[in-house]
């Protein structure tokens, strides 16, 4: 199970300390293979989700909880060691509740939790949650967003396989609500693009909220995919804060 979750083999030796990386909704662990080896003592490891790159022919998950339900499980023979959790979009709000089931169910609690292009999940369920209900509404919003998936929209073959994963991932947001009553216990800190299209700085600050540690947060020159091109300077600047 552990390397259906974690497709990558380890390249730092003996690490110091294991980064757990989400990526963003219709994503894959390939967005973070790079991450792997930049770092001193620091080994990244990308998460594949059911139903996502590798794992394409698998069903995916509908709810929140029974992914990180199924992350933590397969996670568990690898907290032997201090570790962080990084996740990007929709990977921060999973990055975010997987933090949370590591620390319940397994006694374990995260070094720190990085979160990327995303304010923190409301804490009330809404009343009627705005799904995307077309391939339509799905296509419009990942060009919206940009980056990498955005590039897709011209190659039928490959959008026909990314819309249901990416409609599936945004839907398992939207009906998502954090219920937790205690804050994290350690640092949280928050990345965002400064020509995102969803979010800002002031609204990614709320992440302070959220826990009763330090919080920092930090502004890059991008859109919402600013991470795509800043591969080995966020990596290390993650590994940075972990020292």
């Amino acid at each position: 199970m552990t390397a259906l979750w974690f497709p990558f083999p380890e390249v730092t030796t003996d690490p110091e300390i294991r980064v757990f990386c989400f990526a963003h909704a219709g994503g894959n662990a390939s967005l973070f293979h790079d991450w792997r080896g930049t770092a001193d003592l620091v080994e990244f490891y990308p998460v594949q989700l059911p139903g996502h790159g590798s794992r394409l022919g698998e069903p995916p998950l509908t709810r929140l909880q029974d992914l990180v339900d199924a992350f933590a499980e397969a996670a568990s023979p690898l907290l032997d060691r201090p570790f962080a959790l990084f996740g990007h979009s929709f990977g921060a709000w999973l990055a975010y509740a997987a933090a949370q089931q590591v620390r319940t169910e397994y006694g374990q609690r995260p070094r720190h939790l990085f979160v990327s292009g995303n304010i923190p999940p409301k804490k009330t369920p809404a009343a009627t949650p705005s799904l995307l209900q077309s391939d339509a509404e799905a296509e419009d919003y990942i060009r919206k967003l940009g980056g990498t998936s955005a590039d897709l929209i011209n190659h039928t073959d490959l959008l026909s396989l990314l819309i249901p994963v990416f409609r599936n991932d945004i839907n398992l947001l939207r009906v998502y609500h954090d219920d937790s009553t205690e804050k994290l216990d350690f640092p949280i800190t928050a990345y965002l693009g400064d020509s995102d299209p969803l979010h800002t700085e002031n609204s990614i600050k709320n992440w302070a909220n959220y826990t009763n540690s330090n919080f920092d947060y930090h502004i890059f020159s991008g859109d919402h995919f600013y991470l795509e091109n800043l591969t080995p300077e966020l990596p290390l600047m993650v590994a940075s804060s972990l020292a």
